[in-house]
């Protein structure tokens, strides 16, 4: 795998000060309001909880975000298993 593909994979979140935070890899922002950001990453479902939170820049080209407000804390979905994937005892 080139150092591209590698760099295109990987996600970087950073938080300043808990007032700015900035995500790398984000795909889809699904919603958003003043107190959560729901979002689709290369590495998955994520929310950004918190107040008074407002979408400073999001650029689809290289697909980052850059959110100011009062970060309260950010949170990792699992991908779900369709049923039919599912073992007898899961």
């Amino acid at each position: 795998m080139n150092n591209e593909l590698i760099a295109a994979a990987r996600q970087e979140i950073k938080i300043l000060d808990r007032s700015r935070l900035t995500v790398t890899g984000v795909e889809d922002v699904q919603s958003f309001d003043e107190r959560s950001i729901i979002l689709k990453s290369n590495h998955g479902m994520m929310a950004i909880d918190g107040e008074a939170l407002r979408i400073s820049d999001l650029s689809v080209e290289t697909g980052v975000l850059h959110v100011e407000g009062n970060i309260g804390g950010v949170l990792f979905f699992e991908p779900t298993e369709p049923k039919n994937k599912r073992g007898f005892f899961r």
